[in-house]
C-alpha cells in the first residue's frame, strides 16, 4: 500500500469524529463524511499534518474490513505470481497492482471462483499458474468464504426494537493484560491467554468462564508505512483446547488499557469452536483484523474484552466428503478415442467452493521414471488379467512402457500420448459430480503399448480420497500398422538426426514458435496448413525446395541454408504419402 494511502487508512481510524452516523448497528452502512475525510486529518506520529483523503472512495466501514482481509490474502497471493500480466490493465485486469484500491476493485470484478481456478490451472500461464498453488488457492478460498460470511453480517439489516446496548454495556468478559513481544517492523508475534486463569468477569451476575485446558490467542502485527505512520494489526483470534463446545460472542481489543473502536467485524463475532479442536485454521473464529495507529513503545500491554464466552452443544459433524473417480478402473484407448471424460464426484454437496488436483502419476504403482514394464504379471496382476484374460499371451504383450505427458522441459514433444484440457476441476456449493478432460494422441506409430495411471492428487481439507482414486488406460500402440520396409515416418523425420528435427525443430518448437508454428505438435500444423498431406506445395515443404515454383521471393528454410537433396526428399516422400502421424 502507497503511503498516502496508509495515511488514509490511519485518518480513518484516528478520526472517529468524522463519521456521518455512529457505529450502533451495522445496517446503517456507516456512510463516511468524504469531505471532511479529504480535509483534514490527525496529526501524523512525526508532529506534522498527514495529507488527508477519504479511506477508500464509496467503501463502508464493513467493506473496508474486507479489503484489509483482501490485501492480506489474495492480495499477496496476486502480487506474487500474477504481476507479470495483471498489473496495469486495462483487460487483463489490475489485480496485482500493490495499488489496494485497484487490486480490490478489479479482483472483486473478476470473482474469485474465476480467480482461484485460473491460479491452479496448468494452461493459463504456467509457471506462473499451476497445479502448485493448490493447497494455497484452497485455503484462500475456504478463508474467503469466511470473510464473506463476517461482511454479510456485517453489512446486513438488524430488526427494530429497543435501542442496541452499547459496545461498553454488552462487554462481560476480559483478559489480563500482557506486554506485546519485542518484534521487528514487519513482523508478528502471537499473544496466549490461558481461559480458565487469564480470562474474568466484569460485571456482577456474570462467571467468569470455565473451560480447562481451552486457550484464547490473537496475532499482532507491527508496521510502518513509507511516510512514517507505525500501526499495530490484530487478526485471528482462536480459542482451542477445550473438551466443551464454546461460543464466543462480540471482540474488542484494549491497548495499553484503552478500548479501540476503530471499525472492525470483531464487533459481530459470533461463532463457535467445537470441543477437542487444536491450535490449527479450524480455531480461529474471525477472518476480520483491527488496525491501531500510533506511536510503538517497549511497554506496550494488550488485553481483549468480549461479550459473552459459553458452553453450547452444537450439532454432530456430519459423515466426512470423499472424493472419488467414477468408471471401469481399467480400460483401452486407441488413436480413434482422442478425447475421454473422467468423472469427478464428491460423496456429498459442501456448503463452499473446492477444487480437486487430477494427475497422471504412477507413484504406488510404478516408479515415476520407468520407461519400460517388462514384467507388469508381476508388478500388477489385475492389469496382467485385464490385458490377456486367459493368461496364455505371448511375453511382448505384458510389455508396456508409461505414456508421456505433452507437458515437459524439452521443446521436441511430438511424441507424446496424452494431456489435459485442466489438471483441476472446481465444486460450488451443492456440486457433487465435475469432468475432467483427458485428451490422448491419435498418433498411428506402432510401438509398445502405454500405460496411463490417472489419479487424484491429495485433495482439500476437510475431504478425504474415495474408494477408487485412480484409473488405468492401455493405449493400444501394438496394433497400429508396421510401416513397410524403407517407408518414411513422422517418427523418423522428426528424431535428431531426421529431416525435421535435425533442420527445423530448433526455430518451430512449442518455446519459440518462430513464425507462430511449432512443428512438434502435428495436430496444430495440418489445422492451420502448414502441412497439406498429399501437397508438397504446402507452407512447410515449398520453402525448402529450390524446385518448388513458390520458392521464388519465399524466405528459405531452413535460415542457415538447404537441407541435403536426400533428407529434403524424404519429406517429400512422407508428404504424398499421406503425411501420417507415424
Amino acid at each position: 500500500m502507497k503511503s498516502r494511502q496508509l495515511r488514509k487508512v490511519l485518518a480513518l481510524m484516528l478520526g472517529a469524529s468524522v463519521l456521518l452516523v455512529t457505529f450502533n448497528n451495522c445496517g446503517e452502512q456507516f456512510k463516511y463524511d468524504q469531505q471532511n475525510l479529504s480535509s483534514t486529518s490527525p496529526t501524523g506520529s512525526n508532529g506534522g499534518q498527514s495529507s488527508g483523503g477519504p479511506l477508500f472512495q464509496d467503501k463502508t466501514a464493513c467493506e473496508t474490513d474486507l479489503m484489509i482481509y483482501y490485501s492480506q490474502s489474495y492480495q499477496k497471493f496476486a502480487s506474487t505470481n500474477c504481476a507479470l500480466c495483471h498489473v496495469a490493465g486495462p483487460g487483463k485486469g489490475r489485480f496485482a497492482s500493490s495499488n489496494l484500491e485497484d487490486s480490490y476493485n478489479d479482483f472483486m470484478q473478476t470473482g474469485y471462483s474465476k480467480f482461484s481456478t485460473n491460479a491452479i490451472s496448468a494452461n493459463h500461464n504456467p509457471p506462473a499458474s499451476g497445479p502448485q498453488h493448490t493447497q494455497q488457492i484452497n485455503e484462500l478460498r475456504v478463508g474467503w468464504q469466511k470473510a464473506l460470511v463476517d461482511f454479510g453480517k456485517c453489512s446486513g439489516t438488524t430488526p427494530t426494537g429497543d435501542p442496541e446496548p452499547t459496545l461498553l454495556d454488552k462487554l462481560a468478559l476480559e483478559t489480563t493484560k500482557k506486554n506485546i513481544p519485542a518484534m521487528e517492523i514487519g513482523q508478528t508475534r502471537v499473544v496466549t491467554w490461558t481461559v480458565n486463569t487469564e480470562i474474568s468477569s466484569m460485571k456482577v451476575g456474570v462467571n467468569s468462564p470455565n473451560y480447562p485446558g481451552a486457550m484464547f490467542s490473537i496475532v499482532i502485527g507491527k508496521y510502518k508505512t513509507s511516510g512514517g505512520e507505525t500501526y499495530y494489526t490484530f487478526s485471528q483470534p482462536k480459542i482451542y483446547g477445550a473438551n466443551v463446545d464454546i461460543r464466543v460472542k462480540t471482540l474488542q481489543v484494549k491497548l495499553n488499557g484503552r478500548l479501540l473502536q476503530y471499525p472492525t467485524t470483531f464487533r459481530y463475532l459470533n461463532a463457535s469452536v467445537r470441543a477437542g479442536t487444536m491450535d490449527s485454521a479450524a480455531a480461529i473464529l474471525s477472518t476480520g483484523s483491527l488496525v491501531s495507529p500510533g506511536v510503538f513503545s517497549n511497554s506496550d500491554q494488550v488485553s481483549l474484552a468480549f461479550e459473552s464466552m459459553e458452553t453450547v452443544v452444537l450439532p454432530p459433524q456430519p459423515p466426512p466428503v470423499s472424493v472419488s473417480l467414477v468408471g471401469s478402473p481399467i480400460r483401452w484407448v486407441n488413436p480413434t478415442t482422442k478425447t475421454v471424460n473422467v468423472e469427478v464426484r464428491l460423496s456429498a454437496p459442501l456448503e463452499y467452493e473446492i477444487a480437486v488436483t487430477v494427475s497422471a502419476d504412477m507413484s504406488g504403482v510404478f516408479a515415476v521414471n520407468e520407461t519400460k514394464i517388462s514384467d507388469i504379471r508381476t508388478k500388477s496382476p489385475a492389469l496382467a488379467a485385464f490385458i490377456c484374460p486367459a493368461g496364455n499371451c505371448a511375453a511382448s504383450a505384458y510389455e508396456l512402457e508409461i505414456g508421456k505427458s505433452i507437458v515437459g522441459a524439452t521443446y521436441n514433444r511430438f511424441d507424446w500420448d496424452y494431456k489435459f484440457a485442466s489438471t483441476s476441476v472446481s465444486f460450488a456449493p451443492g456440486e457433487v459430480s465435475r469432468i475432467a478432460k483427458v485428451e490422448f494422441s491419435s498418433n498411428v506409430r506402432h510401438e509398445a503399448n502405454k500405460l496411463v495411471v490417472i489419479q487424484l492428487d491429495t485433495p482439500p481439507a476437510g475431504v478425504l480420497l474415495g474408494a477408487q482414486k485412480a484409473l488405468n488406460f492401455i493405449i493400444d500402440k501394438r496394433s497400429n500398422p508396421k510401416p513397410a520396409l524403407g517407408e518414411v515416418t513422422f517418427s523418423r523425420l522428426m528424431s535428431p538426426t531426421g529431416a525435421l528435427g535435425e533442420n527445423c525443430l530448433t526455430c518451430h518448437n512449442s518455446v519459440k514458435r518462430e513464425g507462430k508454428y511449432d512443428m512438434s505438435d502435428y495436430d496444430l500444423m495440418i489445422r492451420n496448413g502448414v502441412i497439406i498431406p498429399g501437397n508438397i506445395e504446402s507452407k512447410m515443404y515449398y520453402r525448402m525446395n529450390p524446385a518448388s515454383p513458390n520458392y521464388i521471393g519465399a524466405q528459405p528454410m531452413p535460415e542457415r541454408g538447404s537441407i541435403p537433396t536426400e533428407k529434403r526428399i524424404e519429406v517429400e516422400q512422407w508428404i504424398l504419402s499421406g503425411a501420417k502421424n507415424n
